[in-house]
């Protein structure tokens, strides 16, 4: 066998044992099997696969962003695991006007099923669910107890026998 065949074919195994080992980690392989016939043991560089173009702004809904809306539902998820990607959505924090209202458009149509544990009625992936919720109520679970905190309440408001000794007491010291 002439040199050069033994070479290509070993190279052709190579890349397809390389390729098998690979697409059990989901990966996608171009394998390019063209011979140039050059006698070189150079690599060959591989296919550049252009990035995907960006993504196009979510529009809101002729209703609002708390009206839910298929398409833009799930233009929002993707804006907003775009932008978890960069960091954490943080409450008061700094995020685009495009982001907060996708976290509207994600959060309002699932609100009760989110806060209750039920199933989502719009299904969003946990990643954007945590961070819409963190962005509009303080924490990833959207309860109505994160900040901003109610105000402190009146002791004399949660009970009448509270408030009655209260005042007897302020009579007393009086």
């Amino acid at each position: 066998m002439h040199s050069n065949s033994w070479k290509s074919a070993l190279r052709a195994a190579t890349k397809v044992a390389f390729a098998t080992s690979l697409m059990g980690c989901g990966g996608v392989v171009v394998i390019d099997n063209a011979d140039d016939g050059s006698d070189t043991d150079s690599e060959t560089t591989p296919d550049v696969v252009p990035p995907d173009p960006p993504r196009t702004a979510c529009v809101p809904p002729t209703a609002g962003w708390q009206t839910y809306d298929a398409p833009t539902f799930d233009c929002c998820v993707d804006a907003v695991l775009e932008r978890v990607d960069q960091g954490p959505l943080e409450f008061d924090g700094q995020v685009t006007d495009e982001v907060a209202g996708c976290c509207t458009q994600i959060v309002t149509p699932n609100y009760d099923s989110i806060w209750s544990g039920g199933p989502l009625a719009y299904d969003a992936p946990a990643e954007a669910i945590a961070g819409c919720c963190t962005l509009m109520h303080g924490d990833p679970g959207c309860t109505p107890w994160g900040p901003p905190s109610p105000p402190a309440m009146d002791p004399g408001d949660a009970s009448p026998w509270l408030a009655l000794m209260q005042r007897a007491l302020e009579g007393a010291v009086a």
